[in-house]
C-alpha cells in the first residue's frame, strides 16, 4: 500500500471519529438542555397577562410586571398546602394575579429565594376555594361557601390569621370568619408553622396598589422577605449543590 492511500485513510478515519464525537456532543447538549418548568411558564404567563390592562369593573391599570422565565414557582392545591404545613421546610405564597399588592410583592420575594438557592416557592391561589360575602341593602350575605379544605386550612392556621370583615360606607359587617389575605407568606420549618405573614408595604401619597412600586419599596419587601426565608433555610441553600433546597 503506498503513502498516498495510507494518508486518504487516516485522513478518512479522523473524519468519521470527528462526526461521531461530534454527534455525540450535540445529542448530549440537547440532552441536558434546561428548560423552565410548566409551572414556572404557567405562572409568568398568567402574572404578566394582566400587565397594562385595566382591572374589570374599575378604572385602575395594572403595572406592568416581569416574571423571570426560570422561576421556582410549583402550583399547589389546598390540600398539598395542609400536607406541608406537616412536612419538613417550605415557603408557600398564597397570591393571585388580580391582586395588586401580590404583584408589588412577587418580585423581591422571587428575588430573595433566587439568592438563597431555594428551588420551590410554593404557590397556592384559593380563588376557586374560599368563601365569599357581600354587603346587600346593608346586609351581609354569603354568597359562596369554602370547599371542605379551604375551611380545613383555616382551622389549620387559625392562630396566625384575623378576623374577616368587611367595609361598606364606613360600616363594619363580621363574617364569622377568618381570613387568608393576599399576598400572605407561609414559613414552615421542620414541619412546624414558624409564620404566617400578610405584610404589605406603606402606600405613598397620590400611589395606588396598582402603580409601580418604588425602589425604596422594593428594599422594604426584599429585607423583610429575606427575614422570613431565613426562618427556614438560614443563610441559604448550599450553592455547591444544583439541588439547592425545596
Amino acid at each position: 500500500m503506498n503513502k498516498k492511500k495510507i494518508i486518504m485513510i487516516v485522513v478518512g478515519i479522523l473524519i468519521v471519529i470527528a462526526l461521531v464525537v461530534g454527534g455525540i456532543l450535540l445529542f448530549t447538549n440537547k440532552k441536558e438542555e434546561v428548560k423552565p418548568s410548566g409551572d414556572a411558564v404557567k405562572f409568568k404567563e398568567e402574572y404578566e397577562s394582566l400587565n397594562d390592562t385595566v382591572r374589570e369593573g374599575t378604572k385602575n391599570t395594572y403595572s406592568a410586571i416581569t416574571i423571570p422565565e426560570f422561576n421556582p414557582i410549583k402550583y399547589v392545591s389546598v390540600k398539598e398546602v395542609i400536607d406541608l404545613l406537616d412536612s419538613d421546610d417550605a415557603i408557600i405564597y398564597a397570591g393571585a394575579n388580580w391582586c395588586p399588592w401580590c404583584r408589588g410583592a412577587i418580585g423581591p420575594l422571587l428575588d430573595v429565594v433566587k439568592d438563597y438557592n431555594v428551588k420551590k416557592l410554593y404557590y397556592l391561589n384559593l380563588d376557586d376555594d374560599k368563601s365569599l360575602f357581600e354587603v346587600q341593602n346593608k346586609k351581609l350575605v354569603q354568597t359562596r361557601e369554602g370547599t371542605k379544605e379551604y375551611y380545613d386550612l383555616l382551622e389549620k392556621l387559625d392562630e396566625y390569621l384575623s378576623e374577616y370583615t368587611l367595609t361598606e360606607n364606613k360600616k363594619t359587617y363580621k363574617t364569622g370568619e377568618k381570613r387568608i389575605y393576599q399576598p400572605t407568606i407561609i414559613t414552615v420549618k421542620d414541619g412546624k408553622i414558624v409564620s404566617v405573614d400578610d405584610t404589605t408595604i406603606e402606600l405613598d401619597k397620590d400611589q395606588t396598589a396598582y402603580d409601580k412600586i418604588t425602589d425604596k419599596q422594593y428594599e422594604f419587601y426584599y429585607d423583610h422577605f429575606e427575614k422570613l426565608v431565613k426562618e427556614v433555610y438560614g443563610n441559604g441553600c448550599d450553592t455547591e449543590k444544583d439541588e439547592g433546597c425545596d
